[in-house]
């Protein structure tokens, strides 16, 4: 299409529909459909595509591109920043703190990547995502080259929707197992903010339907087709012309009901109606994108031959067991199909919902006509009284269709009416409505602001005396395997090495490492270190002596703790005991996801009716659980630090865990004017309010405290820093400033 082309189409489609199209490359485009029904169609599905799956990393770039392009055009339409995203670079925007009411609701496999590049554009909308199609089980799910990028690219929405239990337990069992997340029922931690996750089975609009079947049209037809069939029971199926519908599995049980029953030869038709793909030229998003035209015409030539074959067996002259119609057939037509049939069969191998079976169920209001519907379609977790069936069985489907035609009318009526129940309760605007309500609910993503680095380094240069409070693992070093590789970088060291060269800088340390650990690493720096969650504290300065706060404690704990920690670990292979001066840790960051979390809220369980009747505390980390002495803990460090700096009037406390939250309510407790705004400090001058002697020594409103908080949103923070990579580079920001 021309410039001009496309200029009248998207007025037209403004204005007459409050659309906004999205044109993509046409070479994209093709790339784009590709990887989405050769690649993920089928592995959503739970099918073994690994011979495609090999080649989809030169699809790989167009899916990005294409989804580039949506976001870009949203961009555009709702005025958010503009960015040049590439792989792995990570978005510098900082968020615009403005009401913003809209809701974006993102739909299906086709734009995964989208949520996230909303968020790196600056998006603060809250976004909500729904899969369509079923979720394979991680395993399944992990075999794809891109699983990482793809599930980090829909964890951008704030709450993400699955037809039934199973897709939703396979989503989050997959961010646990590829992502390493914490996965909670409803919702996965991601970037310090929960996702929520819950399930929306999709519906139909019943009333709809029900019109259409009480039009002249459908009546006429239904008389038709019942005369056509006289004496004759008649199945329905209609599918999409795909592997995943399992049409050849239908058919070979359809022929060995024939074989085994043959009272029923001459008395019973299956009418199948397949849906044929519509070609590349169509958008991806229609339903006839799900295998390539090779596979198509496997599977219709498959079809086909079964069909002859059983018709060739079974038939006579005026006699056909298999009517078989590929081609699209129109509304009408198809109600009154519905209408008219004495069973429905229905035998997908893997399906999202399966909206056929609600349809055929509606207008069988009148007949209560049985429904054969495969166990493995989302409608079967819905329809109780559905005769459901596994598709692989032949036997098994022969059966249930020898149960349905034998079936009284009163069991009819009954799994009927349960059904029907169900789905007109259950409608699309349901779905909708519901969808988007929970989805206004979900609590907003930023809920603690991330720190503005300009913010810092004003209040920096400004301050006559400077604390700095640093946590150590997940802060001043990545979360590694192994505790002993968390070593400090030459870059980590450089910037603490200058920071302490500033006679205005006083750095500490606050950390659950052990005293041997930290002193060995910075044995060179004269910053004060806290160790074991402040059981061992030495000051700031090169020849500080260390305080050992454990003296005098009970210790006895550890005999009774240590075999308890030593049956879990031989329990739970990749976890192991990490024993300090005083504390222990048990640490499952190499055990297997999903089981390692198992055992450690087992294992809390067990500690904390332990320490119940001892002198301890069970601390919950990052795939680390600690056990302490009681009343030790970062807070009273943090405490003990500013008692004596009555004149610092700076403090930059960063950390990332749980176990840090000690310090930032510490700090709250202790600069509880810190958030006063300038203007009310003017005001205050204006009153004639003065200061006391006694007041003086106290932290007053000119404290620049700074808490924030690595990777998280949830806190008792202040602020959040995004990586612990922004914290190293804050930090050289801040050594750049004083030069």
């Amino acid at each position: 299409m021309s410039a001009s082309e496309r200029a009248e189409l998207t007025e037209i489609l403004r204005r007459d529909w409050n659309c906004v199209p999205v044109y993509v490359d046409e070479l994209a485009r093709s790339g784009w459909t590709a990887y989405c029904k050769r690649c993920l169609w089928p592995l959503l599905n739970s099918q073994l595509v690994t011979n495609k799956i090999t080649a989809s990393s030169s699809l790989w770039h167009d899916y990005k591109r294409c989804s580039l392009t949506y976001a870009q055009a949203i961009s555009d339409e709702l005025g958010l920043k503009s960015a040049d995203i590439k792989e792995e670079e990570e978005a510098k925007h900082q968020p615009q703190h403005k009401q913003l009411p809209d809701l974006l609701w993102i739909h299906d496999y086709h734009l995964l990547l989208l949520p996230s590049l909303l968020r790196k554009m600056g998006s603060l909308h809250r976004i909500g995502f729904f899969f369509h199609t079923p979720f394979p089980t991680s395993e399944i799910f992990r075999i794809l080259p891109e699983r990482a990028k793809l599930l980090a690219g829909v964890l951008g929405s704030d709450l993400i929707g699955f037809q039934t239990y199973h897709d939703c337990r396979h989503f989050l069992s997959a961010c646990t197992r590829i992502l390493a997340l914490d996965a909670r029922p409803k919702g996965v931690e991601w970037n310090g903010r929960m996702v929520a996750v819950d399930i929306f089975p999709v519906g139909i609009d019943p009333t709809g339907l029900e019109r259409i079947q009480e039009s002249s049209e459908v009546h006429k037809r239904v008389q038709e087709l019942k005369h056509s069939f006289a004496n004759t029971k008649l199945i329905v199926g209609r599918d999409r012309l795909d592997p995943i519908k399992g049409i050849p599995q239908k058919l070979l049980a359809f022929e060995d009901f024939l074989s085994r029953f043959p009272e029923w030869q001459g008395k019973v038709v299956l009418f199948q109606v397949c849906l044929p793909p519509t070609g590349e030229k169509l958008s991806p998003f229609h339903t006839g994108i799900s295998c390539t035209s090779g596979e198509v015409q496997e599977l219709h030539s498959q079809i086909n031959e079964l069909v002859g074959r059983i018709n060739g067996r079974w038939g006579t002259a005026d006699f056909t067991p298999i009517h078989y119609l590929s081609k699209v057939l129109p509304i009408h037509e198809v109600v009154a199909l519905y209408n008219a049939a004495d069973v429905a069969l229905l035998t997908p191998l893997r399906d999202g919902m399966n909206l056929t079976s609600h349809e055929y169920v509606v207008c069988q209001k009148s007949s209560h006509g049985p429904l054969i519907l495969s166990e493995f379609a989302g409608s079967a977790q819905s329809l109780g009284g559905a005769v459901l069936v596994n598709p692989w069985d032949t036997r098994g489907v022969a059966s249930a269709i020898f149960d349905a035609l034998k079936m009284n009318e009163e069991e009819k009526r009954l799994k009927h009416q349960y059904n029907y129940s169900y789905i007109i309760s259950n409608t699309a605007l349901q779905w909708g409505t519901t969808f988007l309500r929970e989805l206004q609910r979900v609590e907003h993503m930023l809920e603690v602001p991330v720190l503005k680095h300009e913010d810092v380094t004003k209040a920096y240069n400004s301050a006559k005396k400077r604390l700095f409070l640093l946590d150590y693992d997940g802060t001043l070093t990545p979360i590694v395997s192994r505790p002993a590789d968390a070593v400090p970088s030459p870059a980590l060291l450089q910037a603490l090495q200058q920071l302490t060269s500033d006679p205005k800088n006083i750095v500490y340390i606050i950390s659950g490492r052990d005293r041997e650990f930290l002193r060995t690493h910075m044995q060179s720096l004269p910053v004060g270190l806290s160790c074991e969650h402040g059981v061992f504290f030495r000051h700031y300065g090169k020849d500080s002596e260390w305080e050992n706060l454990s003296l005098g404690m009970e210790t006895s704990w550890r005999e009774i703790i240590m075999p308890i920690l030593a049956d879990y670990t031989e329990r739970t292979p990749g976890s192991m005991i990490e024993t300090k001066e005083v504390n222990v840790s048990w640490h499952y960051r190499n055990a297997e996801a999903d089981f390692g979390s198992f055992q450690a809220k087992d294992l809390v369980v067990h500690l904390q009716n332990v320490a119940s009747k001892l002198p301890i505390e069970i601390l919950l980390g990052k795939k680390v659980i600690e056990v302490r002495p009681q009343n030790v803990h970062k807070g009273a460090t943090v405490r003990k630090i500013v008692n004596g700096l009555p004149d610092v009037d700076f403090v930059l406390c960063i950390g990332d865990d749980k176990t840090d939250e000690d310090m930032f309510l510490t700090l709250a407790n202790i600069f509880p004017h810190a958030a006063v705004r300038p203007e009310e400090e003017d005001e205050a001058d204006d009153m004639g309010t003065t200061s006391t002697p006694a007041t003086q020594s106290k932290p007053v409103s000119t404290v620049q405290p700074f808490s924030c908080v690595v990777s998280r949103k949830e806190s008792a923070a202040s602020y959040s820093i995004p990586t612990q990579a922004d914290v190293i580079a804050l930090l050289q920001e801040l050594v750049a400033a004083s030069h």
